[in-house]
């Protein structure tokens, strides 16, 4: 199905594009090193910037870790069933599981980011950023997340049914 083939696509750029904010961090964190330590001139965004960097790969990367099926889990029972089975579990419980949390957190996330923007919210720190954009990371990420989460249910529906 060319949507899940797009699904995929879209996990893979999301993960691989947010995964350069690591890189970012890092420089921030080595400018912020040297200036205060070299130079005695300490920045006051380095910490919140390098913060809100590696919160957006974190928070980005959720549909990335599904593709590639890498989300940490215990799976000691879980293996112990036949590959029948465990499609079963995956389709009668982790899929809606997934499915409600994910709608929950993408409900009241983007509220929580809307409520940032129609006040104008700052972090309140001595940087004090305008906070909706990373508060909208949340619902995007999950989002992502979600999708990737369907196309996933919609492949072990398939597999059960041996299509």
């Amino acid at each position: 199905m060319k949507v899940l083939g797009a699904i995929d696509r879209l996990s893979e750029l999301s993960g691989k594009v947010f995964s350069f904010a690591f890189l970012a961090a890092s420089v921030v964190v080595v400018y912020a090193v040297i200036m205060r330590y070299l130079f005695n001139q300490p920045t006051v965004w380095g910490l919140e910037l390098t913060i809100y960097l590696c919160g957006a790969t974190y928070l980005m990367s959720g549909g990335y870790a599904e593709l590639n099926n890498s989300h940490i889990r215990i799976d000691s029972i879980y293996n112990k069933f036949p590959r029948k089975g465990q499609l079963l579990i995956n389709i009668l419980l982790t899929a809606p599981l997934v499915f409600l949390f994910c709608a929950v957190l993408i409900w009241y996330s983007w509220e929580w980011t809307m409520e940032a923007l129609v006040n104008n919210e700052h972090s309140m720190t001595l940087w004090n950023p305008i906070i909706w954009p990373v508060r909208m990371l949340v619902p995007a990420g999950t989002l992502v997340l979600l999708l990737q989460c369907i196309a996933q249910f919609i492949r072990d529906i398939r597999e059960y049914l041996g299509r």
